[in-house]
C-alpha cells in the first residue's frame, strides 16, 4: 500500500458531512475538527491519529472534518 501526503489550508474541508466513505486517513501534523449538524463533536489533534475507517469498512456517511486553527497535512 502507498501512501500520499495531502496538504490542507485552515478551513479547508476534508471530507463533507454525508459524503460516503472512500479512504481512510492518517494526521501527520496540524488540527482538524469534526462537526455534525453544525456542531464541534470532536477535534483531531495528535499525530498520527487515524479516522475514516469506518466509512470507509462499512460505506457509511462521514461527518464534516476540516482543518482548523492551523494547516493540516494527511
Amino acid at each position: 500500500m502507498i501512501f500520499e501526503t495531502i496538504s490542507y489550508n485552515l478551513g479547508d474541508f476534508i471530507v463533507r458531512e454525508g459524503d460516503i466513505g472512500k479512504g481512510f486517513y492518517i494526521l501527520e501534523q496540524g488540527e482538524l475538527e469534526v462537526t455534525r449538524e453544525g456542531k464541534i463533536i470532536n477535534e483531531i489533534t495528535l499525530p498520527g491519529a487515524m479516522f475514516g475507517e469506518l466509512s470507509e469498512l462499512l460505506s457509511v456517511s462521514y461527518t464534516h472534518l476540516r482543518a482548523h486553527e492551523t494547516e493540516a497535512d494527511l
